[in-house]
């Protein structure tokens, strides 16, 4: 019989343990080591800004640093969120992760910017980017920077994010409606369902009627997936999400 495989989606909050952000961010590094030992697969961190209680607001950060810390569990973000970020940016940073971690690093991609409008508009410093849906385009280039094969009429092609082609993460595609599932399976993506967000979704009857969506889709769309999974929340939590 297969081991159920855990994994754990930290948002680095403040508890009543916790009363200075190093003591979060240290929290969090300790959980992760702990992980490690204990035989989990996968330690990812979250993105959200503008808050008083959540000390993740650049993932990437976490994750640079708790890989660092630990030996086997791998280590990625729940998510990136796209619309904040250069496509070209994000494959450089994970890019520079994968050489520095090999086969442990996963890059969590989201649609939403994990903040209000007004915080968006200061991470984008453009109005009418926020008001254009960019996602699209950014996902098509961010991997078509991390797999080298944008096409040579993209006017992006040929920039290379590293020297060595062979440093791409294990990317997934997140989401907390069905919308995700078609970027995902445009992209043969696995994609991630993020249920602690839309708890409506995260039943069982409603599970299985969206997973009715996904297969008509796949159908449709006649292209093979990687995996898909399906996650009621974040599987440990410790007070902290």
């Amino acid at each position: 019989m297969n081991k159920l495989k855990l994994s754990i989606l930290d948002l680095a909050k403040f508890t009543e343990e916790t009363k200075t952000a190093s003591e979060v961010l240290n929290q969090s590094t300790e959980i992760a080591k702990l992980a490690d030992k204990l035989g989990y697969t996968r330690y990812w961190f979250a993105e959200h800004h503008n808050t008083s209680m959540v000390m993740s607001m650049f993932p990437e950060i976490m994750v640079a640093h708790v890989a660092s810390q630990t030996q086997r569990i791998r280590v990625g973000t729940g998510g990136v969120m796209l619309p904040n970020h250069s496509a070209f940016s994000v494959a450089e940073r994970f890019a520079m992760l994968e050489a520095l971690f090999p086969g442990r690093i996963d890059l969590g991609i989201g649609r939403a910017p994990g903040t209000d409008g007004r915080t968006a508009l200061a991470l984008r410093r453009s109005r009418e980017v926020i008001k254009q849906d960019t996602f699209p385009a950014q996902l098509t280039e961010l991997l078509g920077f991390l797999r080298h094969n944008l096409p040579d009429n993209h006017p992006f092609a040929h920039i290379n994010v590293s020297p060595d082609p062979s440093l791409i993460p294990e990317i997934y595609m997140l989401g907390s409606s069905t919308g995700g599932v078609e970027f995902a399976l445009a992209e043969r993506l696995p994609f991630v369902f993020a249920a602690q967000i839309n708890a409506e979704l995260a039943g069982l009857r409603n599970i299985f009627r969206n997973l009715k969506v996904f297969f008509r889709l796949w159908f449709l769309q006649q292209k093979p997936m990687k995996k898909l999974i399906i996650r009621q929340r974040p599987l440990f939590y410790t007070g902290r999400c």
